[in-house]
This record gives structure tokens, sequence and C-alpha cells, in this order.
């Protein structure tokens, strides 16, 4: 067929009997030509972006797979118990990363918190079993401190009762005061057990009130005036004029008795010196003589119930063991804390504070 338009032939088509047959051919020409050639601009602006395309789903799937190979990390060092609590797990910043970001966050939450629970755990067993192993310790040393004095009262009485025609007047009064000294001696003991098993035991029902510390010292000056003079020390202070805190009286008290008994019978000292300073929430004191000191490896120790340096000296002495322990829990019912070294200049020396509120 010829186009009426240009006189080209563009098909042939042939026709037999009641079938119908077509063939049709389209003629090469030049026009054809030019529209079936290759267009090379265009495959290689295909070629680019699929270069590219390929380029980002390349860092798209290795940042999805750095994401998942952490979490993958993360999951193993859990399952086989090496995970560190305080390392931190840093993922992209992208959804994926989000989501597991805060999986490992909540994971550790949930395995610090029960850590947490577990040590909560262990510290009260181990202080229901320490108070145990204390009381225990307590009643063993008791029994042990009680049975000397009465056993020395029982000896002498068994010896004026068994030997009261034979015993002369001065025999019977010798007697008689190592009697009382002995009761005098089981009667402190009885006092500080009771007051240290107040503080540790019962130290909600103490009741406080406010405290005049300057009124405290004044009396230990006056008390100090009234012992004998060769063994009489020096009571040298230096505090403020107006010291008044909200605590016990007689816990205040026993802190600054026991420490100058404690001078008074182991120092071997003439002077004790009190400083104490405002510290704003609290006052700190110092309390120190001039005596022999404590040797090193005892320092640690002095606080302990029942711990003596030099056992019969110290019973010789009239103490009882528990002055210094009395002294600690005292200061630690008022929210402070003390401790205890040797002076420079020669003698023991106790740095405490005392809580105001």
């Amino acid at each position: 067929r010829v186009s009426q338009s240009d006189n080209v032939v563009y098909f042939y088509s042939a026709t037999k009997g009641d079938s119908l047959v077509v063939r049709t051919a389209l003629p090469y020409s030049d026009s054809l030509l030019q529209t079936l050639q290759v267009d090379w601009a265009y495959c290689l602006i295909i070629i680019i972006i699929a270069i590219v395309v390929n380029i980002i789903a390349f860092f798209a799937i290795k940042r999805i797979g750095l994401t998942i190979n952490r979490l993958r990390d993360f999951a193993t060092k859990a399952e086989d118990g090496t995970l560190d609590l305080s390392e931190t797990y840093e993922f992209p910043q992208d959804e994926l990363g989000d989501i597991s970001a805060l999986i490992v966050d909540m994971y550790i939450n949930e395995q610090k918190l029960k850590k947490e629970r577990d040590e909560n755990i262990q510290a009260v067993m181990f202080e229901v079993q320490e108070k145990q192993r204390i009381k225990h310790q307590l009643t063993n040393n008791i029994n042990h401190e009680i049975k000397n004095p009465v056993h020395a009262i029982q000896a002498c009485l068994e010896t004026m009762v068994n030997n009261e025609e034979r015993l002369s007047r001065e025999q019977m009064h010798e007697l008689l005061e190592k009697s009382y000294g002995h009761v005098k001696q089981l009667s402190s003991l009885l006092h500080d057990i009771s007051t240290i098993t107040r503080i540790t035991d019962a130290s909600s029902k103490i009741e406080c009130e406010e405290v005049n510390i300057n009124n405290i010292l004044s009396g230990l000056q006056k008390e100090m005036e009234m012992y004998p003079v060769e063994k009489r020390m020096r009571l040298i202070l230096n505090v403020p004029d107006k010291m008044v805190i909200n605590g016990n009286l007689g816990l205040i008290e026993s802190i600054f008795t026991n420490l100058m008994s404690n001078a008074l019978l182991y120092s071997g000292g003439r002077d004790i010196f009190i400083t104490a300073t405002d510290e704003g929430s609290c006052y700190m004191f110092v309390f120190a003589d001039n005596g022999i000191g404590v040797d090193k490896e005892h320092l640690s120790k002095l606080f302990e119930r029942f711990y003596r340096i030099d056992s019969g000296r110290s019973r010789k002495m009239g103490g009882t063991g528990l002055g210094l322990s009395i002294v600690k829990n005292a200061i630690l019912f008022h929210n402070g804390d003390v401790k205890v070294s040797n002076r420079k200049q020669g003698g023991l020396q106790f740095t405490f504070t005392l809580q105001k509120k």
C-alpha cells in the first residue's frame, strides 16, 4: 500500500480465498534507522542511576547490619553473663537504632535494679548476722567480765565468813574494801552494758532535747577538782561561749566523761585539751592528752567492745572495756563521726563531730 500523504510504501498485504492472509513489511528508511538507533546518553543516565542506587543500598544495608551486629553482641554478652552494666552501647541514629537503644536501656536498667535489690538483701542479711554475732560476742564477754568481780567478791566474803574469829579488824576492813571495789567495778560494767545496749538496740526510744555542752564541760572541770592531787589532770578548754545541740543529755555526757576517764586511767599525762569549732551544721571537737599515746596497731581497735591493750592493767585500773565503744556509738547516734590518732607532740587525740540537729 502506498501512503496518499507522502506516496511512500509502508506495508504489503495479500488475500486468498475466504481466509485472510496478511503479509506486511516495513521498509527500512533513514528516518526509521535513526529512530531505532541506541540512545547512549539515556543508557549512561540509567547506568549512573543504577550505580547511585546500589551505593545507597550498600550503605543502608551496612548501617542496618551494624545495628544488628551490636544488638547481637549485646545479647550474647547478656546470655553468657559477661555483660558490663557500666558499658555504653551506641547505635546509629535511625528508627532501628532507636529501638535497639531502647531495648538495651530497658534491659540494663532492669539488671541494675535486680543487682541493687540483691545487694540490699545481702546487706540486710549481713546486718542481721552481724547483730547476732555481736550479741553473741557481747554475751560471752559479759559472762567473762562479770565472773571476775563476782568471784573476787565471793572469795572475800567466804574468807570473812569462815575466818571471822581469826581475822583482825584491819584484815576485815581490807577485805570489805576489796569487795566494795569489785562491786563498784561490777556496777560500772552493768551501767555501761545498759548504755551501749540502749544505743544499739533501742535508739528510736532515746529522747532528745536541747543540750548545752558548755554546762557539761563546766561539770567536767568541777569533777576534776574533786580528784586527789596525784591523780588530777589539768583541763584546758578552748571552745565557743555557747554550744547548744539537739541531743540526749546522758549520751553526750557519757562521751566526755568516758574520754576523760580514759585519759585519767591510761594516758600517763598531766594535761587534757578540749577544743571545739563551729562548722555550721555541727561542732567539731578535739579531745587530746599529752600522755604516752598508743601503739599504731591498737588504734583501729580502740572502739571495739571489751578491747584492752593491757587486760590486766585495765581491770586493775577499774576499766570496763566499753568506755570508748560507748563514745563511738553515742557520737554516731548524734549523726557524727569520730577518729583517733597519736599526737605529734605525744599523747592520744580524738577528733569527732556532733550534729546540731
